[in-house]
């Protein structure tokens, strides 16, 4: 009894390669989407974004559901850039007037109506700074209009709560992020006179979603089968004994 036990472990473990001897593998999986350069207006914009979601079985629908990879967290992270022109128009002023002005937007990431992250800030890498000689009550001073230099800001978030992760996994094949953007210049004036600031926004955004699962690979089963005969028979062999 004890020999056939041991021959079908040595059997059982023969037939899976040593390599493949392990009972659980955990691993990522980092998919992106983006949103190209947009012109943002004085209304806030929503932008949709689809990326792959997370695949349990990845691509192979012949594997059997208890091999399948378990979902254990998601981490997402939101890189927002804006860009765009800044200039100001004074009307009337009795001194030199100054005025400085900075393009920026807000970002908030969401899934429906859960969101994902919080609002966050990106602005032009500095204000720009304009200086408006003299004019009469009457009179109008156009700046020129200032490029500004890109601005870039990230926010991200983690989750391992069971809503938020069965809504990243397959089926369907996407999920569908929504990308709120909103305006957030600001603006500043010296001097007396009327200012009229006038401002130009380009956004765009990288996102990025990581998936963390673990999963069992095939082979396991038979191995732990095999090894469990062994320790059987071992351990009647030590009885006997």
């Amino acid at each position: 009894m004890i020999r056939s036990l041991v021959l079908a472990a040595g059997f059982a473990l023969a037939s899976v390669p040593q390599a493949q001897a392990v009972s659980i593998i955990f691993g990522s999986q980092t998919v992106t989407g983006s949103v190209s350069p947009q012109t943002l207006g004085n209304t806030p914009a929503t932008y949709n974004v689809s990326i792959p979601s997370f695949d349990p079985s990845f691509g192979n629908p012949t594997l059997a559901p208890q091999y399948w990879a378990t979902l254990t967290e998601v981490f997402v992270t939101v890189t927002g850039y804006v860009d765009g022109t800044w200039q100001v128009i004074r009307t009337g002023g009795s001194n030199i007037g100054s005025a400085n002005g900075t393009v920026g937007a807000d970002f908030v990431l969401r899934l429906g109506a859960t969101t994902l992250v919080d609002e966050f800030l990106a602005q032009t890498n500095s204000g720009n700074t304009i200086f408006n000689s003299t004019v009469g009550f009457n009179g109008t001073r156009p700046s020129p209009a200032f490029n500004a230099n890109e601005g870039s800001q990230a926010g991200s978030a983690g989750f391992d709560d069971a809503p938020t992760l069965t809504a990243f996994t397959t089926p369907p094949a996407n999920v569908t992020l929504a990308l709120d953007v909103s305006r957030a210049n600001t603006q500043n004036n010296g001097g007396n006179g009327s200012f009229n600031h006038v401002f130009t926004n380009e956004v765009r955004a990288d996102i990025e979603v990581t998936y963390v699962y673990f999963t069992v690979p095939e082979p396991v089963s038979l191995s732990l089968f095999g090894l469990s005969l062994l320790g059987l028979g071992l351990a009647r062999r030590v009885r006997v004994r």
